[in-house]
């Protein structure tokens, strides 16, 4: 997955947001300054955000919704 990408899943900022830390040699990928946000990284990868370990969640977020009688959810009527 690419970084820009990856880490916006991680809630860590909007990928534009991402973009301009890479262009401030903010992110580091296993050790190294990324440049391009086109980089690929795994779960595997050691992703540092001004020196910071970014730890990996897995989050899945389940919503549930009782409709109630007459609730309309649609755009026709």
């Amino acid at each position: 997955m690419r970084i820009a990408k990856y880490l916006a899943s991680q809630n860590i900022g909007s990928r534009r947001e991402i973009e301009r830390y890479i262009k401030q040699n903010r992110i580091k990928v296993n050790g190294s300054i990324i440049h391009s946000p086109i980089t690929f990284v795994g779960e595997n990868d050691n992703i540092q955000l001004d020196n910071k370990l970014i730890e990996h969640t897995n989050k899945i977020s389940i919503l549930k919704f009782h409709k109630p009688v007459k609730y309309i959810t649609s755009n026709k009527k």
